[in-house]
């Protein structure tokens, strides 16, 4: 397997792997934050570790990044960037936000109808005002949803920091709800499209982990009710040349029996699991991906999954105890307790398994705006709506590859979005220990 070179483009961006670390680099720069760097693994497929400080010492933000070579870099650094702006204070606002809204009327809107963690703080947050942040819809959504006007949120849902640095007039009684905040649909790119692309993706894959979840444990298929529970096992036979050589690589660093599963939901987008089969460990390793690219897809999640393992084999003793604490917190909860564990060789012995070929890629254009465009095109056709907002604008003065401005204030080149796709699940949070319902369209077919 060979290192991918600095000068080549990949998947899902639209500078070299260089451009993308210079652009990187130049950002925390003008940010004026010392980054801290560890490497571990090995050059073909390393792990990098990114801690960024301010002037005074203060942790401000940190990374893991992934990737095969020099992709691993470029990929912990632009994480690096997107954790730093997931803090509400230093984003752009227009006039008029963030603004304190009756936690009814934002609960009313009607794109968010399907989010379901929104509708119960209508319920638990009765009378009560939300600090909030206006979203406006993506073109190329659905029209009939967003009807072309904008969207509210809690900010405390997309910083979950935010009870360390609130908004001082902030009297709601949100804390009983901090477990309901995530960064998930967060994403830095060069472009206000490559990080749309990544942040849309991201939530699509957590989408499609919990659909898996809610039919492994559950017994419910969501939207495919039709078809019979089942783990889909890829082919390694079928995979590319390069992903293979991952595959190959990953499973010789990583403990336990490697299985790369097919957990494509619905829209279509494919996405896969990453895992090894070791039921001593409290809670499985796992890695995710989803791309309308199949092998990148299934790149991501290998190379999570490497990420993930290496990571917790600098404090072994640490993981595990964290892993027991999880599933101790969802001991009430026992289908979310076996989902947290996720032992794949209890779902091999419970569930049939099918062997299963890796997805084809779509015939169409592979650049940026294309994959984004199909990807808007195939959440549009099962009514999910996608909203944004930049937590680090383009800047004015200069131009994209696609055409667009670069950069934000700082003039680097490197752009942060925030993305919302109301409807789409995220109750695989569940495997971080905390007892959340279903959060989007299962919440309708699961019992939460």
């Amino acid at each position: 397997m060979g290192r991918p070179a600095f000068e080549a483009v990949t998947p899902e961006r639209e500078i070299s792997v260089r451009a993308a670390i210079e652009r990187a680099r130049r950002e925390l720069a003008a940010l004026d934050l010392d980054v801290e760097e560890r490497v571990l693994g090995d050059t073909e497929l390393p792990v990098t570790i990114y801690t960024a400080r301010d002037r005074a010492g203060k942790v401000v933000s940190r990374s893991l990044g992934k990737g095969p070579g020099a992709q691993s870099y470029a990929s912990g650094l632009f994480e690096l960037i997107e954790h730093y702006y997931l803090d509400w204070r230093r984003r752009p606002y227009d006039r008029g936000e963030p603004a304190f809204l009756p936690v009814e009327e934002l609960a009313a809107q009607p794109h968010l109808a399907r989010a379901n963690l929104v509708q119960r703080l209508r319920v638990g947050l009765r009378g009560q005002q939300l600090f909030s942040a206006r979203y406006q819809p993506l073109d190329g959504g659905h029209p009939a949803l967003n009807g072309g006007g904008p969207l509210w949120f809690p900010v405390f849902m997309r910083d979950p920091a935010y009870p360390h640095h609130m908004a001082p007039d902030d009297q709601s009684e949100f804390r009983s709800y901090r477990h309901f905040s995530s960064g998930i649909g967060t994403a830095a790119g060069v472009t206000t499209a490559e990080a749309l692309l990544h942040a849309i993706c991201e939530l699509v894959e957590h989408d499609a982990m919990s659909q898996a979840l809610a039919e492994w444990y559950v017994g419910h298929c969501g939207d495919h009710a039709e078809r019979p529970v089942r783990l889909r096992r890829v082919d390694p036979a079928t995979l590319s040349p390069e992903t293979a050589a991952i595959f190959e690589r990953v499973r010789a660093r990583v403990d336990g029996e490697l299985w790369l599963l097919d957990i494509t939901g619905t829209p279509g987008i494919p996405a896969y699991l990453a895992g090894t089969a070791d039921p001593t460990r409290p809670v499985a390793r796992t890695g995710r991906g989803a791309s309308l690219l199949p092998d990148y897809a299934a790149q991501r999640a290998l190379t999570e999954l490497l990420q993930i393992s290496l990571s917790q084999e600098q404090d072994p003793e640490t993981a595990r105890k964290q892993g027991r604490t999880m599933v101790e917190r969802l001991a009430r909860w026992p289908w979310m307790a076996r989902a947290a564990r996720l032992d794949l060789t209890e779902l091999a012995g419970r569930l049939p398994t099918v062997r299963t070929p890796l997805r084809a890629s779509p015939a169409r254009a592979k650049d940026v705006p294309a994959l984004l465009s199909e990807t808007l095109r195939r959440l549009a056709e099962r009514d999910i709506a996608v909203y944004f907002r930049h937590a680090k604008p383009p800047d004015p003065g200069g131009t994209e590859p696609s055409g667009e401005a670069t950069g934000g204030a700082t003039g680097s080149g490197v752009v942060v979005v925030d993305v919302l796709a109301p409807g789409l699940e995220l109750l695989d949070i569940v495997r971080n220990g905390l007892p959340l319902p279903p959060t989007g369209r299962l919440a309708h077919l699961l019992n939460s």
